[in-house]
């Protein structure tokens, strides 16, 4: 990134300070930094190429609420690389508010691969189901979404159960499974 672009990315994260990016703090780097929607996707750009994962964490969970055109396209490659250092529970949580069924392949590997090392909380395997669970609601709860699929293959199969029952949940068929909460969630 040049060093323009690091010093609009500085006042950025000024204008953001600390803690969760949400509406109201994109709102405001929206009023300081009208511009930000048609310069986010380049800033994004730069920040993979020089490998600043923070940077590319942060900008991702600002283009959310100023810029999500094409940004589904932009976070499953990073996604898919798992760079480290690159915060893969926020880029979930982003895909599946996008609602985007492209992601859901990607959503799903993360799920599978990272799931030994994400116990015993399996929190990011908590935040895949979510995502999931986000894009079957979008689709209208259409029963042969890749998502439900998904979800139907955790609820039902060789999993732990409390990611079975977070998957059931999403789904809506805990009670048909005869999942009981305490149980399942113990």
């Amino acid at each position: 990134m040049n060093e323009e672009g690091l010093a609009y990315v500085r006042k950025v994260k000024e204008v953001l300070g600390s803690g969760y990016i949400g509406e109201n703090s994109a709102n405001r780097v929206i009023g300081e930094l009208p511009d930000i929607s048609t310069r986010i996707d380049a800033l994004l750009s730069d920040a993979c190429a020089d490998g600043d994962w923070q940077t590319v964490t942060t900008l991702a969970n600002l283009a959310r609420w100023v810029a999500p055109t094409g940004l589904t396209e932009r976070l499953i490659p990073i996604l898919e690389a798992r760079p480290r250092g690159v915060n893969k529970e926020d880029l979930v949580e982003i895909l599946g508010e996008l609602e985007s069924e492209s992601a859901v392949p990607v959503i799903a590997r993360v799920f599978e691969e990272e799931l030994d090392g994400d116990a015993p909380g399996y929190w990011l395997c908590k935040k895949c189901i979510a995502a999931l669970g986000a894009v079957h609601f979008a689709l209208q709860g259409a029963r042969t979404s890749d998502a439900a699929d998904f979800l139907r293959q955790v609820a039902t199969g060789d999993y732990p159960n409390q990611l079975k029952w977070e998957a059931a949940v999403e789904l809506g068929i805990e009670d048909d499974l005869g999942f009981d909460e305490d149980e399942m969630t113990a």
